[in-house]
């Protein structure tokens, strides 16, 4: 099914699911290329009013910056422009997502798993 039929409630789920399922370690090209791909949809669903919508898209959004460096900014600039919105929707989910990937638990996590990975 391509991905611009998926409901936006099925969305997050779908992340979520990828999230756990490709594992925290695993940093190959087609895992990230797949999370970039899935930032536009998380941004777009993000205007869904619903609240167990919204907090699915946050929970995807903080796991996708959660994976890498390059992720994390990726999400960061995404939650940044969803926290700059007008409707309060987008900037629940932007706040939200910001107050978790911006942490230092979480950049700690990421510096961590970048020294490992260069070991």
């Amino acid at each position: 099914m391509p991905r611009d039929f998926v409901s936006t409630e099925s969305l997050a789920a779908i992340i979520r699911w990828n999230t756990a399922s490709i594992g925290c370690a695993s940093a190959s090209a087609s895992a990230l290329r797949f999370f970039f791909e899935c930032l536009p949809h998380i941004e777009r669903a993000a205007t869904d009013e619903r609240n167990f919508v919204k907090k699915g898209v946050s929970w995807a959004l903080r796991g996708v910056g959660r994976r890498s460096h390059a992720l994390h900014a990726a999400a960061v600039a995404t939650a940044q422009r969803l926290a700059a919105s007008p409707n309060a929707t987008p900037r629940w989910v932007g706040k939200d997502a910001l107050r978790d990937i911006t942490r230092p638990a979480v950049k700690k996590r990421l510096e961590a798993r970048r020294r490992a990975a260069n070991g």
